[in-house]
């Protein structure tokens, strides 16, 4: 079964992808696609997927937010799902969408309340719910709405969080606060991993609309009190003086074949959620999807081989993605919950938490061997100005570009480019661009800029094309506002065929390279190259041969951004997990026999000259190897770099919507290094 997800990176749907792996082939939706896609995109995505279920589950559910900004509340909570409903009729697909109890807000008749009631919810987020509901089954009538409780999960497993009950007590109870909750509030609250295990069976129920959680007979103090208890938490309820009722029966749910969520009891499921987050690790690894290191069988497999050497120490892992990824470690880090070890880059472990101070330094790992062995470059980048080292490295890469080589020989472009060296002259460049668009391709690369996501592709397109830089050789500052930078972005925005196109990222470039879209991707690595998703490593979608390149350059001499990825530690005050954490750094990238297959398990590069060739007789491995020589400046180290790379795809923006590119790019440096100074 093909399942299609929406808002899979949110409360529900991060558990939803956490627990049905293996259940299904799940699908999302590209990252940051729906906060800008229209009807038709939506539709053309669904049309290309050709799911059997979209579980639709991205809502905009802050109650507050949505009463302020109900025009927003619209498009996400109604206009939406009715888009998603229309891809469902169209393709045949079964629909699943998450409504709310919030529809039931303003009745008044107590005890558990059905489907079947007239409802006139007093605010927005539920009038909208509700309207969505009516609309979804008029164009879909075999659609199922699930009208959801109020969900909670604990803190400590790397996915994402919001306000939840539970998680509201604990920070009460830590900062000695009062809570405040009504006797006459009476409401379901149920634990999210168990709406979702419920929730793959409710994929075969019938058309309608369905009450779907957990009930409870006890008003929400004695709720309230029952979570305290559960969690071991001492926290003062204040009482407040308003009446509620959205407790929901489901006995519907339960006579066409579903099941609500077990526990009617508070304490119950808050206990069993306590003892799932906390089930026995000794260290805890968080993750960035960093080729292999981001699959959990690939992960697991190296743990085992740490543990054949290590039994007493165990290691348990979530995975993060790029979107939420950031938000999860700095909400971890301030409720005091951080993992024990992360894997992740400088500019997040050196420049970011390491400068922050909460990272434990590894200079006991930093030994004179390893400083010999480890890349000059890739040593000098993990180490801040004082000489304290918070990154110890595994891998690396070059980031790069790749070309669509059948379609670039189709218009007789081939010519430009030396295939040996997978180098090409800036005129060659914009040449062969201007061969395609002339061949008929309208679309043949996009500088995408609706978010941060592979922004290391604009960098280097810019920066390579007349020799520009980023930063200056210090990282002290920005220096994109040279006048090589500008030649190259006003080069790119006058070509026929390169659009600025602010409603995509580059992940969402790489699909539509891929899809046949665009006829070159500046989003590229060998990651990429590798990927047999929808054909074989190498080719696009409908078959065409894939070309890694070198960015264009005057020179001859391209300046690739590099990946560098290894292991940090947060200093949680506890030794005994910080030397258990470096025990297993030590082991996984620089133990001699097991350094080769960490790093092959990664898909990328070593940064230890000692490794050698791990990679011989991988034709395809052997010639992403020659882009290793062209590894450029490690600049995201550089202060300010967060603020900067927001203002990087903000300023892209403008210049497409016709900004002139000096004002666009000196407003960049402007602010870039007025966060630069402030972080110096």
């Amino acid at each position: 079964m093909k399942i299609l997800i929406s808002g899979s990176s949110g409360f529900v749907g991060s558990r939803v992808l956490h627990q049905w792996q293996g259940r299904a082939e799940l699908i999302t939706f590209p990252r940051g696609s729906l906060a800008a896609a229209d009807e038709s995109a939506i539709r053309r995505f669904v049309e290309t997927v050709q799911p059997d279920v979209i579980l639709h589950l991205a809502a905009l559910s802050d109650t507050g937010y949505c009463q302020q900004h109900p025009e927003e509340s619209q498009r996400a909570n109604v206009e939406l799902p009715i888009w998603m409903a229309k891809a469902a009729q169209d393709t045949g697909a079964k629909l699943i969408s998450f409504s709310s109890d919030q529809v039931y807000a303003g009745v008044t008749q107590p005890g558990p309340l059905p489907e079947t009631l007239p409802l006139s919810p007093t605010n927005t987020y539920g009038q909208h719910k509700l309207e969505a509901e009516e609309r979804v089954l008029a164009f879909c009538p075999e659609a199922v709405l699930l009208r959801a409780p109020w969900m909670y999960d604990l803190p400590g497993d790397g996915l994402p969080l919001r306000g939840n009950l539970p998680l509201n007590l604990l920070q009460a109870a830590q900062n000695g606060t009062p809570v405040r909750f009504s006797p006459n509030d009476h409401r379901g609250v149920s634990w999210v991993r168990e709406v979702v295990e419920q929730l793959f069976p409710a994929l075969q129920l019938p058309g309608g609309v369905y009450n779907f959680g957990s009930g409870n007979d006890a008003d929400m103090v004695t709720t309230a009190r029952q979570f305290a208890e559960a969690l071991g938490v001492q926290v003062q309820i204040e009482p407040a003086d308003f009446s509620r009722n959205l407790v929901m029966d489901s006995s519907k749910l339960a006579a066409c074949g579903g099941s609500s969520s077990s526990s009617t009891a508070a304490s119950s499921t808050a206990a069993s959620a306590a003892a799932s987050t906390a089930a026995g690790a000794n260290i805890k690894l968080w993750t960035y999807p960093i080729g292999g290191w981001g699959k959990d069988e690939t992960v697991q497999e190296l743990i085992s081989s740490f543990n054949a050497k290590y039994p007493d120490i165990k290691v348990t892992v979530e995975y993060l993605d790029y979107t939420n990824g950031d938000d999860q470690v700095n909400t971890a880090i301030e409720g005091g919950s951080a993992p024990d070890l992360i894997m992740e880059g400088p500019e997040r472990l050196v420049a970011n938490w390491g400068k922050k101070g909460v990272m434990a330094p590894l200079n006991d790992l930093w030994t004179d061997d390893a400083k010999k062995d480890i890349y000059a470059s890739v040593e000098s980048a993990c180490r801040n100005e004082a000489g304290d080292y918070y990154e110890y490295p595994l891998c690396m890469t070059a980031h790069c570009m790749a070309v669509n080589m059948t379609k670039v020989k189709e218009v007789g472009a081939d010519q430009y480019i030396d295939t040996d060296k997978h180098t090409w002259s800036t005129d060659g460049f914009l040449k062969t661009v201007d061969a395609l668009y002339n061949g008929g391709y309208e679309n043949v690369a996009a500088i995408y800029c609706s978010g941060q996501g592979g922004d290391q592709g604009t960098r280097a397109i810019i920066n390579n094309m007349y020799g520009g830089t980023f930063t200056d050789a210090e990282h002290t500052k920005y220096t994109a506002d040279s006048p090589e930078n500008i030649k190259a972005i006003q080069a790119l925005y006058d070509a026929k065929g390169v659009n600025f196109d602010a409603s995509i990222n580059g992940g969402e470039e790489i699909t539509l390279f891929r899809n046949g879209t665009l006829q070159m991707a500046f989003c590229w690595n060998i990651a990429q190259q590798l990927n047999s998703d929808n054909n074989d490593a190498g080719l696009t979608n409908s078959g065409d041969e894939i070309f890694p390149m070198a960015f264009p350059t005057e020179s001859g001499d391209p300046k690739l951004c590099g990946g560098i990825w290894g292991f940090g530690i947060f200093d949680n005050g506890d030794e005994a997990k910080i030397e258990a954490a470096k025990t297993f750094i030590d082991f996984i990238a620089a133990d001699p026999d097991q350094v080769g297959a960490s790093v092959l398990a990664s898909t990328y590069f070593p940064v230890r000259e000692s490794v050698g060739d791990i990679y011989a007789g991988n034709d395809i491995m052997s010639e992403y190897t020659k882009f290793m020589g062209f590894l450029g400046d490690y600049y995201q180290i550089t202060p300010g770099w967060a603020t900067a790379r927001t203002e990087w795809w903000n300023m892209l923006q403008r210049v497409g919507t016709g900004e002139p590119v000096e004002q666009a790019v000196a407003t960049f440096v402007e602010n870039a290094n007025a966060a630069a100074t402030a972080e110096a």
